[in-house]
């Protein structure tokens, strides 16, 4: 969400889930998105890597502002990310995303609903089987206001 108010080119989320003789295993959440090519990141605007950094924070502020604990996993692979543009810290440019997100609370709302619910159905099925599966996509972000 905080990619979509920013202008980020945003295609959807999916998550990955790993199904075997133990049960269902909650892998990593990506967002679908460009992102820059190394080479690309000196010549790009500082404004545009700003919303690129701001994007990255956006997942640990979603979890910040909805109260829920953000996996190491997911924070290491943004903070990988994030020193590929910069210096800047994840937890700072998250608090600057979570202004965001409180400024969208509705569009937040939406989305995270939609992705739980899509979520639910998901692990409910009997017949689920190992692979990344769509919870977003571009039609629902512009269903959003995205």
């Amino acid at each position: 969400m905080v990619g979509l108010a920013v202008g980020m080119p945003i295609r959807g989320l999916a998550v990955h889930i790993t199904v075997d003789m133990r049960g269902k295993k909650i892998g990593d959440f990506a967002t679908g998105s460009v992102e820059p090519p190394d080479e690309e990141i000196p010549r790009t605007p500082p404004g545009v890597l700003h919303s690129y950094k701001l994007f990255l924070a956006g997942g640990l502020a979603g979890n910040k502002f909805a109260g829920v604990p953000a996996a190491d996993e997911s924070l290491q692979n943004d903070k990988l990310k994030l020193a590929r543009v910069g210096s800047d810290n994840l937890e700072t440019l998250s608090e600057e995303a979570v202004k965001i997100i409180e400024t969208e609370r509705q569009q937040f709302v939406y989305l995270t609903g939609l992705i739980r619910e899509r979520f639910l159905t998901l692990m409910a099925d009997p017949n689920l089987q190992t692979g990344r599966y769509r919870l977003l996509d571009q039609a629902d972000l512009a269903r959003s206001g995205g």
